[in-house]
């Protein structure tokens, strides 16, 4: 055999990974919103049994920017790590 089987080059695995990139990063975007959209909620409601209805959601205002800080602290050393190693 020639280790062709008559099905090309898209019925192997690399061109099936490659193909279904595509749903992994859509897949991937979709749950990390949701996980974030479903933690802040769960925030929110924390705030709100110990403030009040609009206080929980006031400190949960504040507290935003801090969401994203904390998310750019903890991604940027690996981000700058790669790209040591890159260059």
């Amino acid at each position: 055999m020639s280790g062709h089987d008559g099905k090309g080059f898209l019925a192997t695995y690399p061109a099936q990974a490659v193909t279904g990139g595509y749903f992994a990063v859509d897949t991937f975007f979709f749950l990390s919103a949701f996980l974030a959209v479903f933690f802040m909620l769960e925030e929110i409601k924390k705030l709100q049994a110990k403030q009040g209805s609009m206080g929980g959601f006031m400190s949960f205002l504040y507290k935003t920017p801090l969401i994203y800080i904390l998310r750019w602290v903890r991604l940027t050393p690996t981000y700058f790590f790669v790209l040591l190693m890159y260059w």
